[in-house]
Order: structure tokens, then sequence, then C-alpha cells
């Protein structure tokens, strides 16, 4: 509301590092992280194995009758 629009690009790795400086942050202030495709599809695959092997634990399904 009556601010202005900036945009900043940062290196997130860098700045874990601490070679460079963090970006302050105030409220109402939007922040776009952009994901990795590569990194999606892990994730993905590992969401989907944990959730399976959760409902597979907590299921109880007789396998013999």
């Amino acid at each position: 509301k009556g601010g202005s629009k900036s945009f900043i690009y940062a290196d997130l790795t860098k700045i874990k590092r601490g070679d460079s400086q963090d970006i302050p942050l105030q409220g109402g202030d939007i922040v776009d992280v952009s994901a990795h495709t590569s990194r999606l599809v892990t994730y993905g695959l590992y969401r989907f194995f944990t959730t399976v092997v959760n409902i597979g634990v907590g299921a109880n399904i007789p396998l013999i009758k």
C-alpha cells in the first residue's frame, strides 16, 4: 500500500555460507523462491515413498486368509 516495488535476486547458498549479506524483510514483503526441477522430482519421489510406507505400516490388512 503506497510502497514501491523492487526486485532483489539473492544467492541463498552464498547467504548461508556467510559470503553475502542476508536481506532484511519487512511486514508485507513478498518472497518468491524458485525451485530446481531436479530437486522437485527428487523431493516428490521421497514424499511418495514415505507416504506409501506410512500407510503400509499403519494399515491393518490381512495378507493371508
